[in-house]
């Protein structure tokens, strides 16, 4: 059996899963960033490098931005964050939101 995740509509690439919330924060703290300093250097807001430590329903983000935070931290690819999932589109029946996927 594979693993289903989530594809929004007009994303392009796979979804990645935070790791977990503490390894980010260890990797700010060594470096001396605050949320604010990480969101500027990884193109991203403040209230989402929130979210991703601190709301369990929101540590998912897209390849692109994973990138970028890790590239921010100076990390290798796949250190903070994980593929969700291999990601194959099968549409949502024309329903608003996210588009389920399977894999």
């Amino acid at each position: 059996m594979g693993v289903t995740t989530t594809l929004h509509p007009g994303s392009k690439g796979l979804w990645m899963k935070l790791r977990d919330p503490q390894l980010l924060a260890d990797y700010m703290a060594v470096l001396d960033f605050t949320q604010s300093r990480l969101a500027r250097r990884a193109g991203c807001s403040r209230q989402f490098v929130w979210q991703l430590l601190n709301d369990p329903a929101k540590r998912t983000c897209s390849d692109d931005v994973a990138g970028r935070i890790e590239e921010a931290l100076s990390v290798r690819p796949g250190t903070i964050f994980r593929h969700s999932g291999r990601v194959e589109e099968v549409g949502n029946g024309g329903r608003p939101g996210p588009v389920q996927a399977r894999g």
